[in-house]
């Protein structure tokens, strides 16, 4: 591209009123203006004004690849985003390497391209919801066989320094030495299992304070695939008969009872398909989340992504994470499991739910420390059964909400988070 291109792509994007891609454009337009080596930077700009509808190649307009359509869902279901706009995004078909660009608006298209045969709200489609993360602290009294085996792989651990399995009930466990907390938690081995991590603490044979000397922290692929009610009757199934009992509520030094079971952390989320979220949209945000938490976020992406085209992609956080921490975090699922293969099992579940690939997947996540899980009495397992719904319905409604172009498809989040619970 020669500067005459850059200006007029500068003007365009100015137009369009997008400040990230200008101040990079204006960058760029210096460093070729000085002659430096810019082969990297001149191709995504390249790519940016094909997007955009300039320059000798403009990209086509289509929901999906335009050059194979016939292949059905097997085209879009590996679509890569190779460049996401703040109205649009670009994809790249998997099959025969054509390229398309998708605007926001289109969604709500009829075939006959005429505005609109759908309203807008209809557009968007809630692929997941639930509970992501589960943290469990117990009152947890070791059957002394089970306790001096544990030991032992302790100490295994510890000589060889290696990270031996210990099977409880037939499901293995990887035991791992932890390393000192630097908040003073007592937890000294994991135990590591497919769907669950269990911290246990160096007193094991009973709670000498308020802390449980059992942490368990449940897996997101167990809780999609169980709910996490079912997640916490297959671990209490498989400790109670195999490994020792719960201790009965007991009155602390204090006064306060101790608990046999309470719920440290907890993470909700929603996988809403068809929104993009996009720069600016602070403005449209009403939170009771400290003004100086609220930030508009661009994180750069590993080279796993970076080989896919990708830069880096627009999220928002509100709020503060911790043990008194109540933290929302929006950001582009999607374009983050490029870089997280571990990760791609949620596919299957959005395929499950109607998605066919190519489109943007925005998740919206909740995650409450202890103390804010108090004030949203979601601190104990019976108090999370009842309240779950109410208080995810009321988060999304009272202390976080979106409004103007983003009113519709927020609508929908809430009401997904209002039904977690069921």
């Amino acid at each position: 591209m020669t500067l005459d291109d850059l200006t007029l792509l500068g003007l365009e994007i100015r137009r369009l009123g997008w400040p990230e891609q200008l101040e990079s454009l204006r960058r760029l337009y210096a460093a070729v203006r000085s002659g430096a080596r810019v082969g990297s930077t001149i191709q995504e700009a390249s790519l940016l004004a094909s997007a955009i509808g300039i320059g000798p190649s403009p990209l086509r307009v289509a929901l999906r690849c335009p050059t194979c359509p016939q292949i059905g869902t097997r085209s879009s279901d590996g679509a890569k985003i190779t460049l996401n706009l703040p109205d649009r995004w670009v994809s790249t078909c998997p099959d025969c390497g054509d390229q398309w660009v998708t605007l926001e608006s289109a969604l709500i298209q009829g075939s006959d391209g005429k505005q609109p045969h759908l309203d807008r709200a209809q557009s968007y489609r809630v692929l997941k919801c639930g509970v992501d993360t589960l943290r469990v602290g117990v009152y947890f009294e070791w059957v002394p066989q089970v306790l001096a085996l544990l030991e032992e792989k302790r100490a295994e651990a510890l000589l060889n320094r290696t990270r031996p399995v210990l099977e409880i009930g037939g499901v293995p466990h990887e035991v791992r030495i932890l390393p000192r907390s630097s908040t003073g938690a007592p937890y000294s081995i994991a135990l590591s299992s497919p769907d669950w991590d269990v911290n246990v603490s160096t007193w094991a044979t009973g709670p000498q304070n308020q802390t449980p000397n059992l942490m368990c922290t449940f897996r997101s692929h167990a809780l999609a695939e169980y709910g996490w009610q079912g997640c916490i009757a297959r671990w209490r199934k498989l400790m109670l008969t195999n490994a020792g009992r719960l201790r009965a509520p007991r009155r602390m030094r204090n006064g306060r009872m101790a608990l046999p079971e309470l719920v440290s952390r907890l993470d909700v989320h929603v996988d809403i398909e068809g929104w993009v979220v996009g720069g600016g949209a602070l403005a449209h945000v009403t939170t009771r989340a400290d003004p100086k938490t609220h930030k508009e976020t661009w994180f750069e992406t590993t080279e796993a992504v970076r080989a896919e085209g990708v830069a880096r992609t627009c999220g928002y956080e509100f709020g503060t994470r911790g043990m008194d921490g109540l933290f929302c975090r929006i950001y582009r699922k999607d374009i983050q499991l490029m870089a997280r293969p571990d990760a791609r099992w949620v596919l299957g579940v959005w395929r499950a739910a109607g998605h066919a690939g190519g489109s943007p997947v925005t998740r919206v996540e909740f995650e409450l420390g202890r103390e804010r899980l108090k004030e949203w009495r979601l601190s104990k397992i019976e108090t999370l059964e009842r309240n779950l719904s109410d208080s995810m319905g009321r988060l999304s409604t009272e202390w976080l909400r979106f409004a103007g172009p983003h009113a519709e498809a927020w609508k929908i989040v809430s009401r997904a988070f209002a039904s977690t619970g069921h």
